[in-house]
């Protein structure tokens, strides 16, 4: 019974509009995240669901659709060029020298 109504709480959920990930359908039904996945995959491939938005890895890169109901146009995934990701990266670069550095003149 337990089950069922966690079920209805996702399908809910689905309905109310509010936007949803795989991530919190597997939650809130218990289900494997691969299989929730799977499902909100084939409802979108059926048109019954739009990727609104992404969640971004901890690298920047959308990895997790954001989906909602109704058969809009998908939000595309951010594109970040390789140049962008060099300047990124000698940034961070920089910036743990700069610490270090200054960590250095208090030892």
């Amino acid at each position: 019974m337990e089950a069922s109504m966690a079920h209805a709480a996702a399908l809910e959920r689905m309905l109310r509009g509010v936007p949803f990930s795989s991530t919190d359908i597997a939650s809130i039904t218990g289900w494997h995240l691969i299989t929730a996945a799977r499902l909100l995959r084939s409802l979108h491939k059926r048109q019954l669901l739009h990727i609104q938005g992404w969640i971004p890895d901890s690298m920047g890169r959308d990895t997790t659709a954001i989906y909602a109901m109704g058969a809009r146009r998908d939000k595309p995934k951010r594109v970040i060029t390789t140049k962008e990701r060099s300047h990124a990266y000698r940034v961070r670069k920089q910036t743990l020298r700069q610490q270090e550095n200054i960590q250095g003149l208090f030892k």
